[in-house]
């Protein structure tokens, strides 16, 4: 159960263990690029801890709910545990222990897809550790604890299910001029200019992330913010401008996010910087943000509306990674909540 906004909202999964795919397989599939030196970084703690600490989170389909519905029944009594963390949510654990409800739950899971949230360096790791302890193990076999990763799977319709925009700061802009930088926008957004309210940050944060309500959700938008107390609401005008810009190889489904918009078309295109050139600095909290270009140490924020979960289904399918940070889902699973040993 998390706080959210004036409520709170509950989201439900099942942590169990998943076999670990090969990477040309299709029964797990990841929406993000992974980075060797994290990689390598997770491997060192697999190798040293000889278990998964936190499970990856993974989402599956159940449209018709019949899995939630098990779940549930199981749920009934007192939970095995509860703990509140340090952000408010409280994390509560059942334990199923009825063989016939574990079978129906094996055999209704064998044959999902499922579309991995959060942990995607963490499942490389344990897929390099599974290799290099098969390549040692005279005696390989698929049930060795080193073929499996334990995961939080969640459903895809699970109305708890929460995905956070990560927002972007820029800095090392050659030659910087807000006023010329509004020009060069103008061909491809409707702007609207908008003042912050001079109050503490997160009503500040507030207001700002108000100005979707106000767009009954055009094309893609964004917020740009340069200092001054000024922000100014980016609507794109239409596809065809952008699409002149963007790599016509890339598929629909990649091109159609406002992720790649943002980086393609505004980073790129506009702002002149190709990959590395510009410093990209990524955070969810509208607040740091704003703080961030107030204290001159990045010279734009850009505001994004969150990635919807079937935009990442779609992407994962079709075996395309997204731009980086393109999602945060929420809640993450705790650390140390659930131990699996791997050896």
């Amino acid at each position: 159960t998390l706080p959210y906004e004036e409520g709170t909202k509950s989201l439900l999964g099942l942590v169990a263990l998943a076999k670990i795919n090969d990477p040309q397989g299709t029964a797990i599939l990841p929406h993000e690029h992974t980075m060797p030196p994290v990689v390598a970084d997770r491997l060192k703690v697999l190798k040293a801890c000889k278990a998964n600490l936190c499970p990856v989170f993974a989402l599956y389909p159940d449209p018709e709910n019949r899995i939630r519905e098990l779940l549930l029944s199981e749920m009934r009594g007192r939970s095995l545990l509860q703990v509140t963390d340090l952000e408010g949510v409280r994390h509560q654990i059942w334990r199923i222990q009825d063989l016939e409800k574990i079978t129906t739950l094996q055999l209704s899971m064998k044959d999902k897809t499922l579309f991995i949230a959060d942990g995607h360096h963490r499942y490389e790791a344990a897929r390099q550790f599974r290799d290099s302890m098969r390549a040692l193990d005279f005696s390989p076999s698929e049930l060795k604890p080193y073929h499996y990763i334990m995961m939080r799977l969640v459903a895809l319709e699970d109305e708890g299910l929460t995905i956070f925009p990560i927002h972007r700061l820029v800095r090392h802009i050659k030659g910087f001029d807000l006023d010329r930088l509004l020009k060069k926008l103008e061909p491809f957004f409707h702007i609207e200019t908008f003042k912050l309210e001079e109050r503490e940050k997160r009503v500040t944060a507030r207001t700002l992330l108000a100005r979707w309500k106000v767009a009954p959700d055009p094309l893609h938008q964004f917020v740009m913010y340069a200092g001054q107390k000024i922000g100014y609401q980016l609507v794109l005008k239409d596809m065809k401008n952008y699409e002149r810009v963007v790599d016509p190889a890339l598929p629909k489904a990649l091109r159609d996010l406002s992720v790649t918009v943002l980086h393609t078309l505004i980073f790129e295109h506009i702002l002149g910087g190709r990959e590395g050139e510009l410093e990209v600095y990524y955070t969810k909290e509208e607040g740091k943000a704003l703080e961030l270009v107030h204290a001159g140490q990045y010279q734009l924020a850009f505001f994004l509306k969150p990635t919807r979960v079937s935009q990442v289904v779609e992407v994962a399918t079709l075996g395309r990674p997204m731009p980086p940070k393109s999602t945060y889902f929420y809640p993450k699973p705790l650390t140390g909540l659930v131990i699996n040993k791997i050896i």
